[in-house]
């Protein structure tokens, strides 16, 4: 059991520092999660923080993604991710074996400064009713992202070159919990850190006959990026009254470890004939590739917009739909993300927008 659960540790980690973009805002989810060159106010800058140069003076911007399956138990579980011991013991009756994740971004837009906090978690865990023996494994993490943008004039191009760089604050929390079989004692495990990451971007239009706002995109991200961790290791024992002994705490300090940048080339275009937008990013993270594509649709004179996309890589394969209701400076929107690869995954994401 400490193997499985030194096995979801190890996950958990890798999934922070080796990840595919994320489905960040119901617009670029309901297109595949193609979001590099399709601007949509502060939900963009998560692809690509150039994009704050065509948003609106003003934007308050609140968006949430959650895993569909047993999301009181998800939140439960990643937000004590530091103390799985009592989370355990509380649980006792109760059979646990779910998966789940969560995303989000809550921030303000003024006159191109960009002021968010980009949550995201996971979390997974397995235990039997009436039983102490499990493997617990959770994560939460909070990004606080201040974005500037600029434009420049430049000689061979049609239309001006937007710029952009997120400054952020990384702030991520991890916790796991094995207890040996047939026994009642076990190993929990935490650690937090903290650190700062770096992300820029490129956004420009060109004119070609036939299609219109024709943008191309470039992000790079998390350059320069690092997270110092302090480790904490606690042994348990659950006593029969139910109660639990907890060993002394050691911690460990000094661990750095560094985001794997990733770089992703985006472009999406608008077919006046069909009125449809199109739009495709490609992602390399190291070695690997993943390719995002999608396309949305309006109509009832664009109060109503229809999305739909798929997402494809290392390890990854999902179809997404999507939709839009548009109101006089009021945007509400949604997505959902099915991953063909593990149903229990699928994710709905949620979007209320204010903006002049």
């Amino acid at each position: 059991m400490k193997k499985i659960c030194l096995v979801l540790s190890v996950l958990i980690v890798l999934s922070n520092l080796v990840s595919a973009q994320m489905f960040i805002g119901a617009k670029a989810a309901g297109m595949g999660g193609a979001g590099t060159a399709v601007p949509n106010g502060l939900a963009s800058i998560y692809y690509n923080p150039a994009s704050i140069i065509e948003a609106g003076k003003a934007e308050v911007r609140l968006t949430a993604g959650v895993s569909t399956q047993n999301l009181d138990k998800v939140i439960n579980a990643a937000s004590a991710a530091s103390d799985l011991a009592n989370f355990l013991a509380s649980n006792y009756s109760k059979e646990l074996n779910f998966s789940g994740s969560l995303n989000g971004l809550v921030g303000v837009n003024l006159n191109k400064i960009g002021l968010s906090v980009l949550p995201y978690g996971s979390t997974s865990i397995n235990k039997p009713a009436n039983s102490l023996n499990g493997a617990l494994a959770g994560t939460i993490n909070y990004d606080g992202i201040l974005t500037l943008g600029t434009s420049y004039k430049v000689p061979f191009l049609p239309a001006a070159l937007d710029a952009g760089i997120n400054l952020k604050l990384l702030n991520q929390a991890a916790g796991s919990l094995a207890t040996a079989s047939g026994a009642l004692t076990g190993t929990q495990n935490w650690s937090s850190g903290n650190g700062f990451g770096l992300d820029l971007g490129l956004l420009t239009t060109l004119s070609i006959p036939m299609v219109t706002d024709l943008k191309v995109g470039f992000a790079a991200r998390d350059l320069l990026s690092a997270v110092n961790y302090t480790d904490n290791s606690q042994a348990l024992t659950f006593n029969p009254d139910g109660s639990i002994t907890k060993g002394a705490i050691v911690s460990t300090s000094g661990r750095r470890s560094a985001p794997q940048s990733s770089y992703v080339l985006g472009a999406s275009a608008s077919l006046p004939m069909a009125g449809i937008q199109v739009a495709g990013d490609l992602e390399t993270i190291g070695a690997y590739t993943n390719t995002y594509l999608g396309f949305e649709y309006p109509v009832l004179l664009n109060v109503l917009v229809l999305r739909a996309g798929v997402a494809n890589g290392a390890g990854m394969s999902n179809t997404t739909i999507g939709a839009k209701i548009g109101l006089p400076f009021i945007t509400l929107d949604a997505a959902y993300v099915n991953d063909n690869m593990l149903s229990s995954n699928s994710m709905l994401t949620l979007d209320f927008g204010i903006g002049i």
